[in-house]
């Protein structure tokens, strides 16, 4: 009797080493896989701001367009709306939502009105600035990036994660 009860726990044993390495292992993919998310998007998110940047110039040094105005500041809503829900996801930092902010600012604060709009030169204050802002946002986003491809969970982490999901 004692020898059939020395070899159930053995067994027991076994299996659950082999179910928390499984769990560990899943734990490890799981991270890698949001690591690969996260860095594709910071990547793609940066080539928006491109794009937001070049419009935005556009918009400033050529006569005014009032649907080039408002594709900017549909496209910056996004990219807001997008970079809250990585800052939700613990990818980006609360102070990216000032840089957004900031960029927003620099796009429409001046000169964004038709009542009140003027061609501006390449080397003006308010290139300069959109420039500005769109560098600080876009410096943001790819420490992000980096961040997300070497910032791996710890084996120890996922074994203590995964005991306490067992147990």
């Amino acid at each position: 009797m004692t020898q059939l009860t020395g070899g159930a726990v053995k067994a027991l044993i076994t299996w659950l080493l082999v179910v928390l390495g499984w769990m560990v292992v899943s734990d490890q993919q799981a991270a890698r896989e949001f690591a690969k998310n996260c860095y594709e998007r910071m990547q793609r998110l940066r080539e928006e701001l491109c794009e937001i940047e070049d419009l935005a110039i556009q918009h400033h040094t050529a006569s005014f367009d009032e649907l080039r105005a408002k594709k900017v500041l549909r496209l910056i809503s996004q990219i807001s709306m997008e970079i809250e829900h990585w800052r939700k996801v613990k990818c980006l930092g609360i102070e990216v939502i000032g840089l957004v902010v900031g960029l927003r600012r620099a796009v429409s604060i001046e000169n964004f009105d038709c009542s009140s709009y003027a061609v501006q030169a390449l080397d003006s204050e308010i290139v300069v600035n959109i420039e500005i802002a769109k560098n600080k946002l876009d410096r943001a986003l790819m420490d992000a990036a980096y961040r997300a491809v070497r910032e791996r969970p710890s084996l120890v982490r996922s074994v203590i994660s995964s005991v306490k999901r067992i147990f």
